[in-house]
């Protein structure tokens, strides 16, 4: 069938038809990772909860990124005290190594709630 791949519909051009326009892939900030100490993420705070081995956090960035990321417990303790829609800044701070030979150091993390 003409326009069809997969058994999906190829779809109109939207990029011909609105000049400028961008395809949204849902996964530009998926896993972003907290790598070094000094490392800041500021934007709107979405939600922070449980997930797997850990909690999975939810920030959308000045430039309207939506960044999933891991967050340490004692991050996540941190975002149980902020509300969806708060603005904020979550800094990486530091980080100790582990006292047990193999594991990942701790990091440690600070948040500022910021005027919306």
């Amino acid at each position: 069938m003409a326009g069809q791949r997969g058994g999906r519909s190829d779809g109109p051009d939207y990029a011909k038809r609105y000049p400028g326009a961008q395809e949204v892939t849902g996964a530009e900030g998926w896993n972003w990772q907290w790598t070094k100490p000094g490392q800041e993420l500021v934007g709107t705070f979405m939600v922070c909860e449980p997930f797997k081995n850990g909690n999975k956090a939810k920030v959308r960035d000045t430039d309207g990124v939506v960044r999933l990321f891991s967050a340490p417990d004692q991050l996540a303790d941190l975002l149980r005290e902020i509300k969806p829609g708060d603005n904020i800044a979550i800094v990486f701070d530091h980080e100790k190594p582990s006292r047990v030979p193999g594991h990942n150091p701790t990091k440690y993390f600070k948040v500022f709630r910021l005027p919306n």
